[in-house]
């Protein structure tokens, strides 16, 4: 497990590191660098025999967020979508911001997959509450997609592919949903 999780830090830094922002308050981090993000996520897998969980997260709508309230709006919506990811997690899984409105999050010590599930399913009502900004606010919601070390996938990449592929399946369900991979739904799903 170990090294699966270094495997997934350094596939997500290599293939996103020109995009990846720190947004964290001050004594929290959002990892970024890959050796940083691997020695944290990796001690967690040493101490863990238990399931480890890829989660993609894709804020819904994004885009028409910073189409009607502008640009510096979106980047208070990301820096708070960032946090609260960070502080409704346990302190050994990580999250990275890896793309202009997309996180993956690597869950250790995952009992199982309806746990995983339900954590996600928090996860998301806890982005999904409302972003008061100035006057106004902002609700955001936000697309999961659940894959499991060792049962979907055994390394990085792969692990990475079948979160990404449930997230879109999560998509197609509506706004603000999760979906754990499962290679025969998703393939009558593509048909």
């Amino acid at each position: 497990q170990q090294a699966l999780v270094g495997q997934v830090s350094q596939y997500i830094m290599q293939r996103k590191m020109a995009r990846m922002l720190l947004l964290a308050p001050p004594g929290r981090d959002i990892e970024m660098r890959t050796g940083r993000a691997e020695r944290l996520a990796g001690r967690a897998a040493r101490r863990s025999r238990e399931t480890v969980a890829v989660v993609f997260v894709d804020l819904d709508n994004f885009k028409t967020i910073n189409d009607c309230h502008g640009h510096g709006v979106g980047d208070v919506v990301l820096q708070v979508a960032a946090k609260r990811l960070r502080i409704s997690m346990r302190g050994h899984d990580t999250v990275a911001r890896v793309g202009g409105d997309e996180f993956v999050l690597v869950l250790t010590r995952c009992e199982s997959r309806v746990a995983v599930e339900q954590t996600v399913d928090r996860l998301l009502d806890e982005l999904a509450q409302p972003i008061v900004i100035g006057s106004g606010s902002v609700r955001l919601d936000a697309s999961a997609g659940i894959a499991l070390f060792p049962n979907h996938a055994t390394d990085a990449q792969s692990l990475l592919r079948c979160a990404d592929i449930a997230m879109y399946a999560a998509k197609r369900k509506g706004k603000g949903c999760c979906a754990t991979y499962d290679a025969f739904a998703m393939l009558q799903q593509a048909e």
